[in-house]
């Protein structure tokens, strides 16, 4: 191989390199129309106000210390993006296989999806379908709010409140 083609394969195995790599937030910036985190980087590199790319539709403001990947396009280190910010600290554990759900940090990330204080997992028990929601107080501001489950529906509107159910039990908690 010659000295041409040896230094031809380093630069791109060193672009190929500096493409993607692991990164802690140290701050985040989310007043903006794009979040932007800033990150430490490899030793002693820095990257602030970077491009944090997130789902649509899904809202999430990463905590100091949490990790992220930051990626490089073209291997180019001065323009950076971010994907995915994740905080092992606090991810809920012990679900069950398809679960799904958002946990807040606040949150036991051990306590089960029954027992947690701040989370909501939609999960199968007994082959039904489940949305478990667990919170200290539930705000829900809406024109119109309507419940279906089975033969029963409850609307609630500002004149009032409609159920419509096959059977009635009153328990007492």
């Amino acid at each position: 191989m010659t000295d041409r083609m040896t230094a031809a394969v380093r630069r791109a195995l060193r672009s190929i390199g500096n493409l993607l790599t692991r990164a802690v937030v140290a701050r985040v910036g989310d007043r903006s129309k794009t979040q932007t985190l800033d990150l430490d980087l490899l030793a002693d590199e820095r990257a602030d106000d970077v491009q944090h790319f997130q789902p649509h539709g899904l809202l999430s403001v990463p905590l100091p210390g949490a990790h992220s990947l930051a990626l490089f396009l073209g291997g180019n280190r001065s323009n950076p993006v971010a994907i995915m910010a994740g905080d092992d600290r606090y991810r809920a554990r012990n679900n069950t296989p398809g679960d799904v759900g958002l946990y807040h940090h606040l949150d036991d990330p051990t306590a089960s999806a029954e027992s947690a204080t701040h989370r909501l997992v939609l999960t199968e028990r007994n082959g039904e379908r489940v949305a478990l929601l667990r919170c200290d107080r539930l705000e829900i501001r809406a024109d119109e709010i309507a419940f279906r489950a089975g033969g029963t529906s409850v609307v609630m509107t500002d004149d009032g409140i409609v159920m419509t159910t096959p059977d009635f039990e009153a328990v007492q908690p």
